[in-house]
């Protein structure tokens, strides 16, 4: 295996110490699963394999929508929850 210079390694999930730390261990965007925010239909399609589960949900601005992700990891299994109206 070849190694990368530079940056923090990490050989595990990113945890903070404590229960009662308040600051984020990451960005939504670049966690598996969970709940992830992009700006368009195309952009919640391109979310990676490696970075879907079952279950997990995209909120998309373009469309004010919420959708999970059921069945399988596949972009014709996302289904709409729910869209904002105001």
């Amino acid at each position: 295996m070849s190694s990368i210079l530079g940056g923090v390694k990490i050989s595990d999930y990113i945890r903070p110490y404590s229960l009662l730390d308040t600051y984020p261990t990451h960005l939504e965007n670049f966690g598996k699963g969970g709940v992830h925010s992009v700006d368009s239909i195309v952009l919640r399609n391109n979310i990676s394999l490696l970075r879907r589960s079952l279950g997990m949900m995209a909120f998309v601005f373009e469309d004010s929508s919420m959708y999970a992700l059921f069945n399988e990891l596949k972009n014709t299994d996302w289904i709409k929850l729910w869209e904002f109206k105001d």
